[in-house]
């Protein structure tokens, strides 16, 4: 099972079924034990008149039990209230006249009846309540209430105890008292369960069929808020996945909605602060990261540049020349190097200062890159010594190039500068690349050199 959606769901509706279940099975057991204790005290109630009418009867148990059985003694006030009570060879005898148990019998102030006048109690059935049908799917045993006295003696029998037998501790600490006119006359045991009645059947299945009916309700209620809880819980969780798949792909800023102040509200609180915290860091870095490139490029720029005329220096023409000569050689490409001095440079040093001559370095750097092309490679060699590679160019082409830089050399207004300032220079040019090295092409453009300066200057040798 991979999808936590699912999990969740099925946690959320395991866990609240269970717990329905739980709460019905409690409410049933609550419900049938509250109403066997309701049934308990009122048969306890009848129970208790019946011994108190009995024993009022005859004036005490012993005396009662010596003429009536207390079970024939029931059944016959039952059967007077009932209104159909026949004795044996006592045709047409009916109950006394008066409202049905008004009159006791016999009669108030009478004579006891005989001993042995009435049934014996062999004949009579247990005092149960047989009008009241067993609930449940099998019958209950019979209910009756075993009587005690105050010394545990049984004077009415049940659960296998007959009279004159004496009962535990135990099942004495489970009695109830027996009182008449305030006294405690006897202690009664209740055995078995007690039978409910229509009426009381009739409540308990009601009862049942709203708590049936509320399960119903809430299973359907703890679906739906599982489907809901777990699909709400599952959304945050698939924004915060989303947003951490949108950072691993590099963007970093990224935001999620806040359902919710619990535990995962606050896990998404988090992940935007640590989100934003991140897109911060990261632009700081850039910008570092720019800044350190930048100045990168400038001490990569100081290491090949000479300072004062911007030009390239020594080191990195001659990395650059001896790898245009190799790639010119391998295929037959054209390749120019030209090696240039300034005329009488040290003579405008010591006329006119160093300062004057720092400038005019920088005036002919600027002529330089004015007049070579980006492919080319000028550079300051030494002094006032300046060095060009024209890649791809033949000797006539770089003849060309040299004459012109020279002859606008000769054109620019110098006395801008100084007054009286005036420039010149002299130029070697070497494009014999079968001399195996490019040093020595600049050793042969430097011989050049040497014979225009012997042949009066400012000219172009090669």
């Amino acid at each position: 099972m991979k999808s936590l959606k699912l999990k969740l769901i099925l946690a959320l509706v395991i866990t609240g079924l269970a717990t329905i279940a739980l709460v019905a099975v409690t409410a049933s057991w609550l419900v049938n034990k509250r109403f066997n204790e309701f049934a308990m005290d009122s048969a306890f109630s009848h129970f208790h008149e019946d011994v108190t009418r009995y024993i009022g009867q005859y004036g005490s148990w012993q005396e009662a039990a010596r003429f009536e059985p207390f079970i024939a003694y029931v059944q016959r006030t039952r059967s007077i209230e009932a209104g159909n009570l026949r004795f044996p060879g006592r045709e047409g005898f009916s109950r006394p006249p008066g409202p049905p148990g008004s009159r006791p019998f016999p009669p108030p102030g009478g004579r006891p009846p005989r001993a042995g006048s009435f049934p014996p109690a062999t004949s009579f059935q247990p005092p149960v309540d047989e009008a009241r049908p067993n609930p449940g799917p099998g019958p209950r045993a019979p209910f009756r209430f075993m009587l005690v006295d105050s010394a545990g003696v049984v004077m009415l029998g049940a659960a296998g105890y007959g009279p004159g037998d004496t009962i535990p501790e135990s099942v004495m600490k489970e009695t109830r008292a027996v009182t008449v006119d305030g006294k405690t006359v006897a202690y009664a045991h209740p055995v078995g369960l007690p039978n409910l009645g229509q009426d009381d059947l009739a409540r308990l299945g009601v009862i049942k069929e709203a708590l049936s009916y509320g399960l119903l309700a809430a299973v359907a209620l703890a679906l739906f808020l599982g489907l809901f809880l777990g699909h709400r819980l599952v959304r945050s969780i698939k924004e915060l996945t989303r947003a951490i798949r949108a950072m691993n792909k590099g963007d970093l800023f990224q935001k999620v909605n806040v359902h919710s102040q619990d535990e995962v509200g606050e896990l998404a609180d988090s992940f935007n602060k640590m989100s934003e915290d991140l897109h911060h860091a990261y632009q700081k870095l850039e910008s570092s990261n720019r800044t350190i490139s930048h100045q990168a490029e400038q001490l990569k720029e100081l290491s090949i540049r000479d300072e004062l005329t911007q030009l390239y220096n020594r080191r990195y023409f001659n990395e650059h020349a001896a790898r245009m000569h190799s790639e010119s050689t391998r295929y037959g490409h054209p390749l120019t190097l030209v090696i240039g001095d300034l005329d009488h440079f040290k003579q405008i040093n010591d006329r006119f200062s160093h300062a004057v001559g720092d400038k005019v370095l920088q005036r002919v750097g600027r002529l330089l890159k004015e007049t070579t092309r980006d492919s080319d490679v000028v550079a300051r060699y030494g002094g006032e010594e300046f060095v060009i590679a024209y890649r791809e160019t033949s000797l006539e082409k770089a003849v060309q190039l040299c004459e012109r830089l020279r002859e606008k050399m000769e054109s620019v207004d110098w006395a801008e500068i100084a007054e009286g300032l005036d420039v010149r220079c002299s130029m070697g040019i070497c494009s014999n690349t079968a001399l195996g090295s490019y040093e020595q092409m600049l050793a042969d453009a430097d011989q050049k050199l040497y014979q225009a300066k012997d042949q009066g200057r400012n000219q172009v040798c090669y």
